[in-house]
């Protein structure tokens, strides 16, 4: 599914959609539509912080295995405090909406509330991790290859990403066993294997 936003083109992945939907028909809580809105949250801070420094993105694509932002040719020549920024956005912007509901938190006791906070500060923290597919482990690219050469530069990355999730995964599996329904850690890291063999092996979904 294609359409237009403002002159950006945005593409929906069908098994994306289908993903997303058999989540909130199986979520009694309404985690997973939250967890969806701090996603959302979390790119749509990308898109400022690309604005602001005069790079318009040329489309988003959302697909099952990742949330892209095509950039244009203009991205590939900022300098590297530019390219931090841009990075980094996506987390400050969950800090803002997890800072937003705190102070309605204590003004208001609202459920919505308490999960809002909760989602996009998992989100938040989660994607500063040096892992490959988030935005800490493309900072930690951009950081490795400006002393070593893009292949090095991606076998570390590569290496660092699992050596992180394997006790993700553990810990995941642990909470799940001991809560019996919160499976979100365990999900995510399996979701962040499946996105990184996916890139490796090049498979187009």
């Amino acid at each position: 599914m294609c359409f237009k936003i403002f002159g950006c083109n945005i593409t929906v992945s069908f098994l994306f959609l289908c993903f997303i939907t058999s989540l909130m028909l199986f979520d009694n809580s309404g985690i997973i539509k939250w967890g969806v809105f701090a996603a959302f949250i979390h790119e749509a801070g990308h898109i400022v912080a690309m604005l602001y420094k005069n790079i318009k993105p040329e489309g988003i694509r959302l697909g099952l295995f990742d949330i892209s932002i095509i950039n244009n040719k203009k991205f590939n020549y900022i300098n590297f405090k530019d390219e931090v920024i841009i990075l980094i956005s996506g987390s400050l912007a969950n800090l803002v909406v997890l800072i937003i509901c705190c102070f309605i938190g204590l003004a208001v006791d609202n459920d919505i509330c308490l999960i809002l906070m909760q989602e996009n500060l998992f989100l938040g923290l989660m994607n500063l991790l040096p892992i490959e597919s988030l935005d800490g482990g493309d900072l930690l690219y951009i950081i490795i290859s400006e002393k070593l050469n893009v292949v090095v530069a991606k076998r570390v990355l590569h290496l660092i990403s699992f050596i992180i999730l394997i006790p993700l995964m553990s810990i995941g599996f642990l909470i799940l066993f001991k809560s019996k329904y919160n499976f979100s850690l365990l999900l995510v890291s399996f979701y962040l294997v499946t996105v990184i063999l996916e890139k490796n092996n090049k498979i187009k979904i």
